[in-house]
């Protein structure tokens, strides 16, 4: 099977433990639908660095409604968001691990493990 990209180590094992629980047709859509559904720690952290003044990286993350903000607040603020986004960069690729994990455990409930 596949293996699980984007998890953080602790939760990895934990998470793969599960799947192979489950019945190999249930692991192929649990794989399936997880690959789907990731996104790219580092993607994302470039994403921020350098259009995250424009809120991309939020888009990237789904977040739709973050990324309108922070299109509000550049035309509004114009540098602030930029400064934030810099910041930000650092801290997103553990978010977005963090997210992950939360997409693999929903897949995981909905197909019953």
């Amino acid at each position: 099977m596949n293996e699980p990209m984007f998890l953080n180590e602790s939760m990895e094992s934990g998470i793969k433990d599960m799947v192979n629980k489950l019945p190999p047709e249930k692991q192929a859509v649990f794989w399936m639908k997880y690959e789907s559904e990731k996104k790219n720690p580092t993607t994302a952290a470039v994403l921020c660095f350098f259009l995250g003044g424009f809120g991309v990286h939020r888009f990237y993350l789904g977040q739709i409604q973050l990324g309108i903000g922070y299109v509000v607040a550049f035309f509004a603020l114009f540098t602030l968001p930029v400064y934030t986004s810099w910041v930000e960069a650092f801290f997103v690729p553990g978010y977005v691990r963090k997210m992950n994990e939360e997409k693999a455990m929903i897949i995981l409930a909905i197909l019953g493990s």
